[in-house]
């Protein structure tokens, strides 16, 4: 992904990219050398990259998810001492992509071969900059094309279920799920593609 992707990225006219002093400048192809973009590309989670991931999603749940959530829900949701054996094997049930900028994971979703998006998650720190949205819209055409699917599901916490309204997914039922204790109620929710 080029000069191009980081504009979509950041938000800005697909004419126009974010340069590092945070001002706007029209694109010209003569100006790529000397620009200054942010390089921000999804790719495939290496597998290496388990321990990045669980700290993501640590850090993701106690930031984001306070206010649908007590201290209780979300250390037994996402704990502060997770079994990265357990984690590890669960990553290789999926088909696993990363957002990166500057080498940092910033976001990243997990799709089973079935078609259920087990994760996505976005870094407090770029949320709201199309990280979540562009990681979805991989994961689906992924399940469209690559494994032939009609239909995508998850299961939403009360955090996310906006955002996957927005995207077209409706509630099919709800669930109740007990983690180390805590009983919670997950949406789960469908997309036709």
């Amino acid at each position: 992904m080029g000069i191009a992707a980081a504009a979509i990225f950041y938000n800005y006219p697909a004419k126009s990219c974010h340069v590092s002093c945070g001002g706007k400048f029209d694109y010209h192809p003569a100006n790529r050398i000397s620009m200054k973009v942010d390089i921000v590309f999804i790719r495939k989670m290496y597998p290496t990259e388990g321990k990045k991931l669980a700290e993501l999603l640590f850090t993701s749940v106690h930031t984001l998810c306070t206010s649908d959530y007590t201290p209780e829900e979300l250390e037994a949701w996402v704990p502060k001492r997770m079994d990265m054996t357990k984690f590890n094997l669960s990553l290789l049930k999926s088909y696993n992509l990363v957002m990166v900028e500057r080498d940092k994971i910033i976001g990243f979703v997990c799709i089973e071969p079935d078609g259920y998006v087990n994760r996505l998650f976005t870094h407090p720190d770029h949320v709201h900059r199309g990280v979540a949205t562009a990681l979805m819209d991989r994961a689906e055409e992924w399940a469209k094309k690559k494994r032939g699917l009609g239909r995508v599901r998850l299961a939403a916490s009360k955090t996310g279920k906006g955002f996957y309204l927005k995207r077209g997914y409706r509630v099919a039922d709800t669930e109740l799920v007990v983690r180390r204790g805590v009983t919670f109620e997950n949406q789960i929710m469908e997309k036709y593609l």
